[in-house]
């Protein structure tokens, strides 16, 4: 069996990238991590938050969220989404569709919403499509065929 595991973006805000994808998707934090100098990643652990993190002085090199089977890794760096991926596809209920377009920030350009379909550019570049219909071509779902 083949499943989706989960994407990693990297951003150049851990901070804010963990606030926008949180708000966006309503999602669970699953932690925090540091890159140390002997090459092993440390949990920050459960419980602390970004002003425990402040006062121990540590950099943050990783964050994971997760909504359901959604899991995104949050790691530092510069985002290149426009040379690299086109957009990244969720199905949720269109009940759901209408809950993240209402979460979204005046910021994120929308490109395309309807009850079953949320087509976003999010903050970093990141192109979201949200479906609440099996994967179909979109000539299909609207009955738009060539003439062949």
């Amino acid at each position: 069996m083949v499943a989706f595991k989960h994407v990693a973006l990297l951003v150049p805000d851990l901070r804010e990238a963990e606030e926008h994808y949180r708000k966006i998707f309503a999602a669970d934090l699953i932690g925090r991590e540091s890159l140390r100098e002997d090459g092993r990643w440390y949990s920050v652990p459960h419980g602390r938050d970004w002003t425990d993190i402040d006062a121990a002085k540590v950099n943050i090199h990783w964050v994971g969220l997760r909504r359901d089977d959604l899991r995104l890794a949050l790691l530092v760096g510069e985002p290149e989404a426009q040379r690299t991926l086109y957009a990244i596809g969720l199905h949720l209920e269109p009940e759901e569709i209408a809950e993240v377009h209402g979460r979204l920030p005046d910021t994120v350009s929308v490109e395309v919403h309807a009850d079953t379909a949320l087509t976003f550019v999010d903050g970093y570049g990141f192109r979201w499509q949200c479906f609440g219909s099996e994967f179909r071509t979109a000539g299909d779902t609207r009955g738009d065929w060539l003439e062949m």
